[in-house]
Order: C-alpha cells, then structure tokens, then sequence
C-alpha cells in the first residue's frame, strides 16, 4: 500500500469481503489498510514531520540527518521517506497489535463433548470450526476499525511518538445472548450436501424432518426451512463461543417458529 492509495481511498478498509481462511489477523493493516480517520497521522502529507518526531531518523546517515530541512533533499528523497514512514509503522504496529488484540486472540472456541458430536451431522465440527474462525475475523476486524472521537488519543498515533507507549489491551465484545433453554441449534439442508446451521428460539424442542417458518430477530426477514440431524439445546454455560459464532453467522437469531402444515 503506498500513500497515493491511502489518499485517494482505494485501501480503506471499506466494504472488504475477507475469507476467514485468508486474513491475517496478526497483521491487519495488510488487508485492510488503516481506519480513514487516522490518514492524516499515519500518512501525513509530510513523511519528513512524521520521521523527525518520531526519532525514526536516527539511524539514518549524516547525509540523510543533514538534508532533512532542505527542501530539495526532502523532494528528492521523497520514496525514501515514504518506505521508512512504513517500516516505523510496521515496527510499532507490529508490537502494539500484540498487545491490543491479545484479550481476543485468547477467547476459546467451542468445545463439544464427544457424545454432542456423535448426535450432530458429520460435516457439523468443521461447519462449526469454520463460523467460529469466522466470528474472530469479525471481531479482530471491528476493534482494528474502530477509532476514538479524537485520532490523536488512538494507540496507532500515540505509540509512533516518544515515550512510544503500548496501547491497553481491547476488550473482549459482550456476548450477544446468554445459554437459554429456549434456544436450540438446530440445521436446514437448503441444498443436498450442504448444511446450514440455525440459532433458533423456541420454547420446545424442534422436530428433525418438519418444516418451520421463522423471522429473523433483528431484520423481520422470514425464513422457511425443514430442519434435519439432531437438534442441541444451548442451555450450558460452555455454549458461550457456540452462541457467538451463530450469532454472528445469522447476525441475530431466529424466532417466532410455527409448523407448516
């Protein structure tokens, strides 16, 4: 990414369909690039600025030390600027990300018990595995795009500059629903050999084999489906990541189920 791209917003981090396979959560301004409100600290339209007050000349030559303040070196030099504008920000973003996203990177996914597995669809661990990885994306993603009222007080800013402080490490997001027994992961087959999992609420046990119309929880959108494998009540404490992952998956649950006749 060079600054060219930055400014005319090719690389904003806008609208990114990222596999959870490919992206690179350790690294996300490789992807995704930088939060637009925060352009004009990590690439401001003068590299030189940013070098001097951040001490990233140092190591530089005495040619280079010595040319800064003329404005001819400056033009001249100007590529050169712009690699050590990113090599400081890969440095300090690489260290600081370790930090910020440790909380979430340390979050556990589901765990099912042996007997669970048995009664789910073959495929089911793998689907499940995958919507979790997916979940993490999303919320490593949110906390990398988020930004303070004020840029200047984001970690990104503060930690290019002396004392060069760590940032705080970001919270862990509240869980979208709590263990219930009136929720119930349950599967369609909208298509033979594909399984789609559903988060559903319903005061009674779903039927395998019957069809069901539900409405999404946030939109209203109504869903018909028959419902196939063995349902599993998400009534224990450890069902937490499960709930996530589905949640963010469906991006609300579905509910209001009645049988189609």
């Amino acid at each position: 990414m060079n600054i060219q791209e930055c400014q005319t917003g090719v690389h904003e981090g806008e609208s990114l369909a990222l596999s959870p396979r490919d992206f690179q959560r350790q690294r996300p301004w490789e992807h995704l690039a930088y939060p637009k409100a925060l352009l004009p600290w990590v690439y401001p339209e003068d590299p030189w600025e940013l070098l001097l007050a951040s001490n990233a000349l140092l190591g530089a030559s005495a040619e280079v030390q010595k040319g800064v303040g003329d404005p001819c070196y400056r033009r001249r030099f100007l590529a050169d600027a712009w690699e050590r504008v990113g090599n400081l920000l890969d440095r300090r973003h690489s260290l600081g990300w370790m930090q910020f996203g440790r909380q979430i990177e340390a979050m556990t996914g589901p765990a099912l018990p042996e007997p669970v597995r048995r009664l789910l669809p073959s495929s089911a661990p793998q689907v499940l595995e995958d919507l979790w990885e997916a979940y993490r994306v999303g919320v490593i993603r949110q906390a990398w795009e988020q930004v303070p009222p004020d840029p200047r007080g984001d970690w990104r800013v503060r930690s290019l500059f002396p004392p060069f402080p760590d940032p705080e490490a970001a919270e862990v997001p509240s869980a979208p629903v709590e263990p219930d027994g009136d929720l119930w992961l349950t599967w369609s087959e909208p298509e033979a050999g594909r399984l789609e999992p559903l988060l559903v609420c319903l005061g009674a046990m779903p039927h395998p084999g019957e069809s069901y119309e539900f409405r999404h929880s946030e939109s209203g959108w109504s869903l018909g489906a028959t419902l196939t494998g063995h349902p599993l009540a998400l009534d224990y404490s450890d069902a937490d990541p499960l709930l996530r992952a589905l949640w963010h998956h469906q991006e609300g649950v579905w509910v209001g189920a009645e049988t189609k006749s």
